[in-house]
């Protein structure tokens, strides 16, 4: 979930197809951060995105506050988590572990394994996951069809995303864009950066 921050784009002079927007959910760790503000690039939207990329849009179930996911199905793509490894068209998406981190989550800090996931013809991206065994660890094969996408948070075992029976394929008319660039982030080092 994101919250709009129109004021800081007026300041700086933000072109009315660039957005900024407030990250106020921990979905898209260890991407994005909770606290951090991306600048969102909505020109040509709402249209396909490309693989891989973290978009921007409103819920089929909730469209009152924005929501952050990447874009993993594209139509006529076959999806498939099994024992929480995430198939696409069959295959297994590569990934590889890198490291460990602890998240701050409500009133409790939670350790998560960090690894880097490679889609097909895409730069790699870091995902994180818990020792979880939520029920959306094994999910059917899914084929998705004209005019929707398949979204998986970054941060697997706390995201709310196309898993979900509730929250399902998204409609490509409800995408409203894609992350450009961290403008202000609770970790300096992203500051500036593009997101992959």
């Amino acid at each position: 979930l994101i919250s709009s921050c129109l004021t800081l784009g007026a300041r700086f002079g933000i072109p009315a197809k660039w957005e900024p927007f407030q990250i106020i959910r921990i979905t898209a760790f260890p991407t994005i951060r909770d606290g951090t503000v991306v600048v969102v690039d909505r020109r040509g939207f709402p249209r396909l995105p490309e693989r891989g990329s973290l978009i921007l849009f409103n819920a089929p179930d909730d469209a009152r506050i924005p929501n952050i996911s990447r874009a993993i199905g594209l139509p006529g793509d076959t999806i498939q988590n099994r024992s929480g490894t995430l198939l696409l068209n069959g295959t297994a998406v590569p990934r590889q572990l890198y490291g460990s981190a602890e998240m701050a989550m409500d009133d409790q800090t939670v350790a998560v394994r960090l690894f880097t996931e490679t889609l097909p013809g895409r730069r790699p991206y870091n995902i994180a996951r818990a020792n979880s065994s939520s029920s959306v660890n094994d999910t059917p094969p899914m084929t998705i069809p004209p005019g929707h996408i398949y979204v998986l948070g970054d941060n697997r075992d706390f995201s709310f995303d196309s898993r979900y029976p509730k929250r399902g394929l998204i409609p490509v008319t409800n995408l409203l864009g894609t992350t450009a660039v961290i403008t202000r982030s609770p970790d300096w080092a992203d500051f500036l950066s593009v997101p992959n």
